[in-house]
This record gives structure tokens, C-alpha cells and sequence, in this order.
């Protein structure tokens, strides 16, 4: 029992030494996230769409 109380004492220890983005800099890393996903996603999807076409024209 002792050492599961001197992990969760080291655990919150820990998370005040942490340094937590502010509410602007997490918005704006999370949009680029996504956008970032999505330019991906539709980028690999159109390469995708590209390819197939391709190959059941030769195959």
C-alpha cells in the first residue's frame, strides 16, 4: 500500500512541474491538426482515385 500511495505522490508531483499550453496556442495546434489531416487524407484519396483509374485501364 505504500508504494501505491508514493507513486500517485510522485504522479501529481510530476504534473505540477507541467507546463500546459494556453487555450490559444491548443486551438490553434489543434485546427492545424486537422486541416493538416484533411489536406492529407484528400491529397492520398485523389492519388488513390488516380491510380485505380489507371490501372484498370491497362489491367
Amino acid at each position: 500500500m505504500k508504494k501505491i500511495k508514493d507513486f500517485i505522490n510522485e504522479v501529481v508531483a510530476e504534473m505540477k512541474k507541467v507546463v500546459w499550453p494556453k487555450k490559444n496556442v491548443l486551438w490553434v495546434s489543434t485546427w492545424m491538426v486537422i486541416i493538416v489531416a484533411l489536406f492529407f487524407g484528400i491529397t492520398l484519396g485523389m492519388f488513390d482515385r488516380l491510380f485505380s483509374y489507371l490501372f484498370r485501364l491497362f489491367f
